[in-house]
């Protein structure tokens, strides 16, 4: 039975956009996957650092949980860029200026 959300690759049998679908779908999962491990390891790391930098360096937990807040916060910011007003648009309205006229070549 063929899927209607398959999309269209210009293959003409049935079974070519079936293959190609499901080639993409595997691309899709790999990349899921490896995602969510990177997430998960990413996730552990920050966890463990914090019951470090509070066990062993004794630095108290409400400093900790600050820190890493406005850590996050800055982190957040620097990524959207503030929300600040767009740059003004270029002169002449974004368009490249017109080239200059070229003079013909004379060949002798």
């Amino acid at each position: 039975m063929r899927n209607s959300s398959a999309p269209k690759s210009g293959i003409m049998s049935e079974a070519g956009v079936e293959d190609d679908f499901r080639k993409e779908r595997g691309a899709v999962q790999k990349l899921l996957y490896s995602e969510a491990v990177s997430a998960f390891g990413g996730g552990l790391w920050f966890s463990m650092w914090a019951v470090y930098l509070t066990a062993v360096k004794g630095i108290p937990a409400a400093s900790m949980g600050l820190a890493m807040g406005l850590g996050g916060g800055a982190g957040l910011l620097a990524a959207v860029g503030g929300g600040g007003r767009p740059p003004p648009p270029a002169p002449g309205g974004g368009r490249p200026p017109p080239a200059p006229p070229t003079a013909p070549v004379r060949s002798s």
